[in-house]
C-alpha cells in the first residue's frame, strides 16, 4: 500500500488521507492540506487573539526590568489580555494578585 507524501483532504467531501483520487466521492482535481491542530504549547488561541502574540508584548514590556518586577508585570499583562478568551473574572483576579504584589514591591523600594 502506498503511503501519502503528506496528509491531504478532499476539497469536496473532506475525506482525509487520500492519494490521487478520493475513494469517498471520486473527486481528484483539487486538494488541500489537512487542517492543522491547535498548538496548545507554542501558540494557544487564547494568547493569539491580537495582531501580536502576548509573549511578544510581555518580552517588550519587561526587557528593562529585573527579577520579580519583570515576573509580576509579565503575569499582569498575560492575565489581563487573555481574560475575555479564557477564564474571565478568575484571570482578572490573578492579574490583581500580581498587581498588588508589584505595588508592594515598588513601595518597599522607596
Amino acid at each position: 500500500m502506498l503511503e501519502p507524501v503528506e496528509e491531504k483532504n478532499c476539497d469536496t467531501c473532506k475525506h482525509d488521507n487520500t492519494y490521487f483520487d478520493c475513494s469517498q466521492c471520486n473527486d481528484f482535481d483539487e486538494w488541500e492540506k489537512a487542517e492543522e491542530k491547535e498548538d496548545l504549547v507554542n501558540h494557544p488561541k487564547h494568547y493569539n487573539m491580537y495582531r501580536v502574540e502576548v509573549i511578544d508584548i510581555i518580552e517588550d514590556a519587561t526587557k528593562e526590568l529585573k527579577g520579580m518586577e519583570a515576573v509580576n508585570l509579565g503575569h499582569i499583562i498575560r492575565y489581563v489580555l487573555r481574560y475575555q478568551f479564557k477564564n474571565g473574572v478568575q484571570d482578572l483576579k490573578k492579574a490583581r494578585f500580581y498587581l498588588d504584589k508589584q505595588i508592594k514591591l515598588l513601595e518597599d523600594k522607596q
